[in-house]
């Protein structure tokens, strides 16, 4: 068994996380838990995650959010924001509200593509390289926090577990 399955495993004594660590189906009194429930603890663990970043706002003016969308446009320059959505998970409506906010405070520049007149290509300003390097300072800062909560050995896995499950619901595509 994996090492995260193993200490998910220790933390309920009722088979309610157990079961889904012995990929066995969980009862309907687990499934009714919410202490146990993966869409609750997600949604938690995001929550702290946000509320971690957000504590260190005098280092960044970012949401976690916005700071993601610079995150893409840091590694590949110049794309559409067709494809910030793919690489984002971000919705299109959500998308282009943070785009506003960051055209507006100058962090962004976006025109016609050459290639496709429907399509705008995003490039980083200055400022939002500046603002980019320092917001990834405060994200390193808050993934090593957050790491910090969890056993050394588990750490791994975890990053792991994440991304399968990001890849999994990037695969029904962002939801419009």
């Amino acid at each position: 068994m994996p090492m995260i399955e193993k200490h998910i495993a220790k933390s309920d004594g009722c088979g309610g996380v157990d079961a889904f660590a012995s990929n066995r189906m969980p009862s309907i009194a687990a499934q009714a838990s919410f202490e146990t429930s993966l869409l609750h603890l997600l949604h938690r663990a995001v929550q702290g995650a946000n509320e971690i970043f957000a504590a260190g706002k005098e280092s960044s003016s970012l949401t976690p959010r916005q700071y993601i969308v610079l995150a893409a446009l840091a590694e590949h320059e110049g794309v559409s924001q067709t494809d910030i959505v793919a690489r984002s998970g971000i919705d299109r409506s959500t998308l282009a509200d943070i785009m506003r906010r960051l055209l507006k405070q100058g962090l962004l520049q976006r025109r016609r593509s050459k290639r496709d007149s429907r399509a705008y290509v995003v490039t980083l300003t200055v400022s939002g390289r500046s603002a980019f390097a320092q917001a990834n300072v405060r994200a390193r800062a808050v993934d090593q926090q957050l790491l910090g909560l969890v056993a050394p050995r588990a750490r791994g896995e975890l990053v792991r577990a994440l991304q399968a499950m990001s890849r999994g619901s990037a695969q029904t595509g962002p939801r419009e």
